[in-house]
């Protein structure tokens, strides 16, 4: 709110910019955990940041350009691609521990990255707008690159959608092949 405000929106124009970004992402966070149910979660994560972090360069023109009606179909859209990871990252990561460690696995891991991405991103903004005399191409520059840690950080995990959930968590065939591979290298 303060960013529209800052560009000259009021209150209320600011409020709604919100509340229609905030709408369209609850409406867009299980359509996304749905389609990563059938077309895997790697693809919709990583898709779905790179298309996020790509579309910051596209958000600021309506938004800067103080047109409420295009300023809102940008928050809209900026919020349903922000879905895309935000819906299957839960699922992605707590599929990638065994059932013994799960909670505690993935608690760790979604609270460290939401402390040192999420924590830190709006302090990372307000500091590039005013380093960079409030262009937003830092800031776009900024997210496209922690978009491209995402989608890196997922393409390294497995995919899960399809793993029988006993297995969830395990060593797959290929692991199992590739540490025997080490092992007699080793030997």
């Amino acid at each position: 709110m303060t960013y529209a405000e800052e560009l000259g929106y009021d209150y209320t124009e600011s409020l709604l910019l919100q509340v229609a970004g905030s709408i369209a992402f609850s409406v867009a966070v299980p359509l996304m955990a749905r389609l990563s149910d059938r077309v895997g979660r790697k693809p919709v994560v990583i898709l779905g940041t790179l298309a996020y972090g790509a579309f910051f360069f596209a958000y600021f023109p309506p938004v800067n350009g103080h047109v409420l009606a295009l300023a809102t179909v940008a928050y809209v859209l900026v919020n349903v691609l922000m879905a895309a990871p935000q819906g299957c990252i839960p699922a992605f990561l707590g599929e990638q521990f065994p059932g013994s460690t799960r909670y505690s696995s993935i608690s760790a891991t979604y609270q460290t990255g939401a402390a040192l991405g999420g924590g830190t991103a709006a302090t990372a903004a307000t500091a590039l707008l005013l380093a960079f005399d409030g262009d937003p191409i830092s800031v776009g520059l900024y997210s496209g690159a922690a978009a491209v840690v995402l989608a890196l950080c997922a393409w390294g995990l497995r995919e899960t959608f399809k793993v029988p959930t006993a297995e969830l968590g395990s060593a797959t065939t290929a692991d199992r092949g590739a540490k025997a591979a080490v092992d007699a290298m080793t030997d």
